[in-house]
Parts: C-alpha cells; sequence; structure tokens
C-alpha cells in the first residue's frame, strides 16, 4: 500500500535535581514548580542557585544529527573550558553518528547502518559494535520488535497524517485495505522461514529474506525489512550516554521526548522525574520519583504528552481516540496495557529496558506481578493501580504524591 515518506522522529522523562541529602518529603514542592515548567528535560535545584545547570545543544551547522529529540543538561561547573567544548564536540558527533547508524531507510557513506543490512539481504556486512549488541539484545528477546517494519510504517504514514480523513486510509482498525495489508505484512514479517537475522561473532550480521518476502515488499513498495521504530531512541539514549560518559562527564541527564534517558551522575546528588497520567491529568505530573544516579529509564505512553511537544509517532482522531506506536508483534493493532508506564535500572541500558516491559506493556491485560518480578533483576517501575501511582520497589526510589 502507498506510504507517506518518513520524518525525523522525536523523542522524554522530566528531570529536576536536587542538592545531595535532600530528602523526598521536600520534592513534594516540586510539584508546584513542575506545574509551571513540565518540559522534557526541565531541571530545577531546590536549594542552591542551580545556575551551573544548563542545556548542551549539539553543534547548529551539523547536519544529520538526532539533537531535535534530545535535550542534554550539564552541570558546566564541574567542567573547566576546555572540558565543555570536549564534550560538546562529542555530544555532536555521537549524534551524528547514532543519526546514522539506527536510520532504517537511508545509506550514510560513513558507517554501515541498519538500512544497509535491509538493503543487502543474504550479504553478511560488519557493523559498528554499538548496532551489533542493539540486533543482539533484540534477537535473543523478540526479533520481531524489529522485523515489523512494514507494519511499522503503516503506523508512520497514520502519524503523519493531519486530518481524519486521510488517517482512515492507513489505520488498520477503520480501514479493511489496511487492516489486509497488515495481515498479510505479518505473514512475513513475523516468520522465521521468511526473515531472520544471522549473528555471525565479531560484528558481522546477515539478513535472510525469502523470495516470497522480498517480492511482497517490491509490491508495496517497501522501503526496509528492519526498523527499531519507538524503540529506536532507546538504544540512541543508551550510543550517546556511553560516549558521553566515556569522556568522563558525570555531572549531566541525558532525556529522549519519548521517555528514554540516563543520568550519569555518580555522586549521592539526589534527582526526581516527574510522573504522569495524561487521561486524568492532562499534562501535570500526578507524582514525582526521587532517585541517586546512575541511572538508565524508559517511559511507555499511551497518549502524547501533546503540551509537551510531542506527540510524534502518535494520531489524535477527532473523536478523541488515539493510536500510538506500541505495535503487538501477534495483531499488528497498536496495543496499550495501561496508560503509563516508568521503569527504571542501574544494570540494564535503556534498550535492554525497552525490549524487558515490552512484552507486558505492549499486551492486552496488564500483568502487574510480571513487572514486579523484574524488581529482582535491579529493574523498578512506576504504574497506576487502585487510583493511585505506585512504586513497585520502595527501596530503589522515593515516591511524592502532590499533597490535597
Amino acid at each position: 500500500m502507498p506510504l507517506k515518506d518518513r520524518s525525523p522522529s522525536s523523542g522524554s522523562i522530566d528531570v529536576q535535581v536536587k542538592r545531595p541529602g535532600l530528602r523526598i518529603a521536600a520534592i513534594v514542592a516540586l510539584i508546584a514548580i513542575a506545574l509551571a515548567a513540565i518540559g522534557y528535560g526541565v531541571m530545577t535545584l531546590l536549594q542552591g542557585d542551580g545556575s551551573g545547570w544548563m542545556e548542551m545543544t549539539v553543534d547548529a551547522a551539523a547536519k544529520d544529527t538526532c539533537g531535535e529529540d534530545f535535550r542534554l543538561m550539564v552541570d558546566l561547573d564541574a567542567l573547566t573550558t576546555a572540558g565543555r567544548k570536549e564534550i560538546s564536540l562529542a555530544y555532536t558527533q555521537a549524534s551524528q553518528e547514532a543519526f546514522a547508524l539506527f536510520h532504517p531507510t537511508r545509506h550514510f557513506d560513513s558507517t554501515v547502518n541498519l538500512y544497509d543490512l535491509s538493503a543487502h539481504p543474504g550479504e553478511a556486512l560488519t557493523v559498528p559494535p554499538a548496532l551489533y549488541r542493539a540486533l543482539e539484545l533484540t534477537v535473543a528477546a523478540d526479533p520481531r520488535w524489529i522485523t515489523l517494519a512494514p507494519v511499522y510504517q503503516v503506523y508512520q504514514s497514520l502519524a503523519l497524517s493531519t486530518v481524519d480523513r486521510e488517517a482512515e486510509d492507513f489505520s488498520p482498525r477503520r480501514s479493511p485495505e489496511a487492516a489486509a495489508y497488515v495481515q498479510e505484512a505479518l505473514t512475513y514479517c513475523t516468520d522465521p522461514a521468511h526473515i531472520s537475522l544471522e549473528l555471525l561473532g565479531e560484528n558481522q550480521v546477515c539478513l535472510h529474506v525469502s523470495e516470497a518476502y522480498a517480492a511482497f515488499a517490491r509490491e508495496n513498495d517497501v522501503p526496509c525489512y528492519l526498523d527499531f521504530y519507538w524503540m529506536k531512541n532507546a538504544f540512541i539514549t543508551d550510543y550517546l550516554a556511553d560516549a558521553l560518559a566515556a569522556k568522563g562527564l558525570t555531572r549531566a541527564v541525558l532525556t529522549s521526548k519519548e521517555g528514554y534517558g540516563a543520568c550519569l551522575d555518580t555522586t549521592d546528588a539526589v534527582y526526581s522525574l516527574n510522573v504522569f497520567h495524561p487521561e486524568l491529568a492532562g499534562n501535570s505530573p500526578v507524582a514525582v520519583v526521587g532517585y541517586t544516579g546512575p541511572l538508565r529509564m524508559v517511559t511507555f505512553r499511551s497518549t502524547p504528552l501533546v503540551d509537551l511537544g510531542y506527540q510524534d509517532l502518535y494520531y489524535l482522531w477527532e473523536d478523541g481516540e488515539i493510536d500510538s506506536p506500541y505495535v503487538s508483534p501477534a495483531t499488528g493493532l497498536d496495543t496499550c496495557a495501561l496508560s503509563e508506564l516508568l521503569s527504571c535500572s542501574r544494570e540494564k541500558s535503556c534498550g535492554e529496558l525497552a525490549l524487558t516491559l515490552a512484552p507486558f506493556y505492549v499486551a492486552e491485560t496488564w500483568s502487574p506481578a510480571s513487572v514486579d518480578a523484574l524488581t529482582r533483576d535491579g529493574v523498578w517501575s512506576v504504574y497506576w493501580q487502585d487510583g493511585a501511582p505506585r512504586l513497585n520497589d520502595p527501596t530503589a526510589a522515593e515516591l511524592a504524591l502532590p499533597e490535597e
């Protein structure tokens, strides 16, 4: 089916930082601040002037970066002038590298990327270690999260639509033609007999595609076989955070618009995350979670925080319904078990967290027991239960609710 051209994806977690030793009781006061400043990546110092914390951006002259998807907040007082320049250059370079590496539909001369694997099925290609690791993790978890590419492309076209009349052509729930196409695509893109990734070691990868699937792709102008889609910026968060940490940066927090994040701070400074429930409270936080770094975090939302500038992978229908990017590999339909899920870990990367939580969030029913069991592996979460947000591991962080 005809699909729309892809636009750059965007991608956040609201973050504040407090002085070391600040107790969670003080974080309650942050609710009022957050109501007035809830843009993604906002940082507030409850004590002290906090003047050293500023946003560091990629070089405006640099092309093909993912800088618009991310916000990097850095304590500039912790860096020398030379150190600031070094971090700025490293951030820009890593942003360009990540943009190219994980791009699903475009070739770059600078690297062997995800698109190159789609463009050269049957060939063993040597990819950069970061891409190999991302593929390795995905194949081990469930390769369908990346082989759903032709179905993701339908949802991308849906999200890019501007009016319902246009969007209906791409909605598997509202268009019989779109539903039929998605079901046919699923027979190919989720079947190992038609598509599989072979990891050969030493960063070598070979994509195998059947002749039948290749014919389907040609007939329907499918631009790629592999796409991380909503999960892409989880891996890019890891790439950027690791690159910055390698340069010795610690007093920093990186966030993406979708809700992926990395706190690099190795001190005992207390940070906080805003928790939202868009269906009940719109763009106002319903709770704040206090934590110390370092930490990686992911957020799943069935409803976009529109007023905060992010709805790129969603479509909002005039009747109030919302299509999200969380597509079930089993049904080809966007499926969310609950409104919002925030999950964090000190041991796992953002990519690992996304892959670990995806089966529980992209599901017909919510299984809190399964998510709670992940605390044994160092993964703690905040989710809505019995009319209130619940932190399932009080030893890992602290939860503060707004006062009545």
